[in-house]
């Protein structure tokens, strides 16, 4: 199989006509309108010519000499580049699971994978003279951060009055945040001035510190904000609850960007809690680091197993 895929792409490779008029030579692998899918050689060390295929400027894939494959991602973990992988050499799919792109192949019965965050060498295993095939040789360990139940928990305690104090708030007005609490709290520079009525002049004061509805729209604070808000949510001072609550209320629900008729706002309770949980996550070390062990996968689900 593996010199019948060198001869394929060295045959393909001559076959092709470059592109005139192009300071480098592209030679694309199918269709000449989609000249960033190229078919492509290169000179090893040693004097010999490997053939490949690149897709933009990532040299994807090369078939060497004696029969060895080579991968490569280039780092782009794209749906783009598993596709193109995918379709050079029947029987090797690259698909893509956690964020990153993954080399599958099946030998009968068994199916090996490698992750692609680097180079990887598939060899041609000729062991059984009956029976050629691939092979990876090395097993794939993945390290990732993952969510902790018992940091999260910890992290979530100390804003649990201020959770609940959203939920109550939202479960009587069925979601509405009304007009009123709006105009308490969302100051409007250009209402009542002769100009036109514009909310996204319009910021909301938090400790002396102005914060504008585009802001409170993406939550798109930068780390300090974040922590004051944070601080503010799980503050025990009555009397700073009194004063923050309904102001942090009122930016949460900015962030749906669904209004009433009658101009008011309209969060769901869910919408809320997970904008209460970004700021959780964003304000606490909430996650392990946890290394994984790829099993072999099946119907191209790559399942794992958390190490000990």
């Amino acid at each position: 199989m593996s010199i019948r895929v060198y001869e394929q792409f060295k045959e393909l490779y001559h076959s092709v006509k470059p592109i005139r008029g192009r300071a480098v030579e592209v030679r694309p692998i199918g269709d000449r309108r989609r000249d960033d899918e190229q078919v492509i050689c290169k000179v090893q060390d040693d004097g010999q010519v490997a053939y490949g295929a690149r897709l933009h400027s990532t040299d994807v894939f090369f078939v060497l000499p004696n029969g060895d494959l080579l991968y490569n991602s280039g780092g782009h973990h794209s749906n783009l580049t598993s596709e193109f992988a995918s379709s050079l050499v029947r029987g090797i799919n690259v698909v893509k699971k956690f964020g990153l792109l993954w080399l599958m192949r099946d030998v009968g019965t068994e199916k090996f994978c490698a992750v692609l965050d680097s180079p990887v060498l598939v060899k041609w295993d000729t062991t059984n003279s009956n029976y050629e095939h691939y092979r990876l040789e090395k097993p794939t360990t993945v390290v990732r951060r993952m969510a902790d139940p018992i940091k999260l928990k910890v992290a979530r305690a100390p804003i649990q009055k201020f959770k609940d104090y959203v939920t109550a708030i939202l479960s009587m007005s069925e979601g509405v945040v009304s007009k009123q609490l709006l105009d308490a709290h969302i100051t409007n520079p250009d209402k009542g001035s002769g100009h036109n009525y514009s909310f996204w002049h319009s910021y909301l004061t938090l400790d002396n510190e102005n914060y504008s509805v585009s802001e409170m729209y993406n939550f798109s604070f930068n780390q300090v904000v974040m922590d004051k808000i944070y601080e503010y949510m799980s503050s025990t001072d009555e009397d700073k609850c009194m004063e923050m609550y309904p102001k942090l209320l009122v930016m949460i629900a900015m962030t749906s960007r669904n209004q009433t008729s009658d101009g008011g706002g309209e969060i769901s309770i869910t919408q809320a809690k997970r904008v209460i949980d970004r700021v959780v996550v964003r304000c606490n070390d909430t996650t392990q680091e946890v290394q994984q062990v790829v099993t072999k996968p099946v119907d191209n689900c790559i399942k794992v197993v958390t190490s000990t």
